[in-house]
């Protein structure tokens, strides 16, 4: 428990001021206070199939990424799995650079159409600041102003967290 206080209070430090204090939320029994929260579909089959993702990130560098895959026409999903692992500091120090620079804290909902994007995704975003401070903002093809290139880059060092932490995660769960 000490070294993960200390771990908290050295990645609290190390990242950008927008990343200081955030409301409390409960993660496997204890108040965590997270940096991100990110959630996504994405569908490559015009709507018949599903990804769906929920990922917390926090400043120590935990993240918690839950998956399921669904069918339109089942009841169930097909499958899913959950995942907690530690990403690198280097990748944390990024995604620290990548909030300051897309203005996490400011953002709004903007189009976003890579031309090797899926038919149809979204991806949605919500930054704890200091305090009761957050913004949640959404990524995806609905029609509005474009987003930025900062928040591109801010999608790319969301996923190279994520990534980072499957490589060394303590717990995994994947049901068919």
């Amino acid at each position: 428990m000490r070294k993960t206080l200390v771990l908290a209070a050295i990645s609290c430090l190390a990242l950008p001021a927008i990343t200081w204090a955030a409301p409390a939320v409960q993660f496997f029994g204890r108040s965590v206070k997270p940096l991100l929260y990110f959630n996504s579909a994405v569908s490559s089959d015009y709507s018949a199939h599903w990804q769906k993702r929920q990922v917390y990130i926090f400043r120590d560098g935990t993240v918690l990424n839950v998956a399921m895959s669904e069918v339109y026409s089942a009841d169930l999903p097909l499958g899913a799995s959950v995942f907690s692992g530690k990403a690198a500091p280097d990748r944390m120090k990024a995604l620290g650079a990548a909030l300051a620079a897309a203005r996490a804290d400011q953002q709004t909902d903007c189009f976003y159409d890579p031309p090797d994007a899926p038919f149809d995704w979204y991806f949605g975003l919500t930054w704890f600041g200091a305090g009761e401070r957050k913004n949640t903002f959404l990524v995806g093809q609905t029609p509005g102003p474009r987003c930025p290139p900062e928040v591109e880059a801010l999608i790319d060092a969301i996923e190279a967290v994520i990534g980072s932490a499957y490589g060394t995660a303590s717990t995994r769960l994947s049901l068919p």
